[in-house]
């Protein structure tokens, strides 16, 4: 079997979306929006190249990527974006 790699990208989305979910659950359900970049730049290894600007609009790396792939967490049911982000109960029992 092949070893499974991913792109630098999804593997900073990785380890900022399980940090953040762990949170989530150590908080007992949910994290307000605001909390979360905070949480994430104090609590998470990032490294030089996750930190710098990217893209035309020259947002944070790392920010980008937990955006766009916490879509797909929240498409398949694990969180729910509101003013907060909260585990799905239904996906609650996973952790």
């Amino acid at each position: 079997m092949a070893k499974e790699k991913f792109s630098r990208t999804q593997y900073c989305a990785m380890k900022a979306l399980y940090a953040v979910i762990k949170e989530i659950s150590r908080r007992g359900g949910s994290i307000p929006v605001k909390e979360i970049f905070p949480f994430v730049n104090e609590n998470i290894d990032l490294t030089d190249w996750e930190k710098e600007p990217a893209g035309k609009m020259k947002y944070i790396r790392w920010t980008n990527s937990f955006q766009f792939y916490s879509i797909d967490y929240q498409k398949a049911g694990y969180i729910v974006k509101k003013t907060a982000f909260g585990i799905s109960r239904r996906r609650e029992k996973m952790l």
